[in-house]
């Protein structure tokens, strides 16, 4: 069994560290700004609808982040068309 130098440990190590120190820093700035982390289930039939819709291409469905940039876009254009309906009634909504 070989043995791994001590100087690509400490490379590791230093990596792993500033790895974490930024998925941390990710997670206090969207906490900070009132975000959530959801996991959500996904199926083959939702990823099609999203490529039918066109907020995802074919050849992306089974990318995790580009379904998740399909989701975020249809929740902003939900938001949107639901803010407008309600600026008309009167009411108010943030998105």
């Amino acid at each position: 069994m070989d043995a791994i130098p001590n100087e690509q440990l400490d490379e590791r190590t230093v990596r792993l560290r500033r790895q974490n120190v930024t998925r941390v820093l990710r997670h206090r700035r969207r906490k900070r700004e009132g975000m959530r982390i959801l996991q959500i289930e996904v199926s083959n039939r939702i990823s099609k609808g999203f490529v039918g819709l066109g907020v995802l291409t074919a050849d992306r469905r089974n990318d995790s982040a580009a379904i998740e940039a399909a989701i975020a876009t249809l929740c902003r254009a939900g938001c949107r068309a639901i803010s407008a309906g309600t600026r008309q009634s009167g009411s108010t909504l943030a998105c």
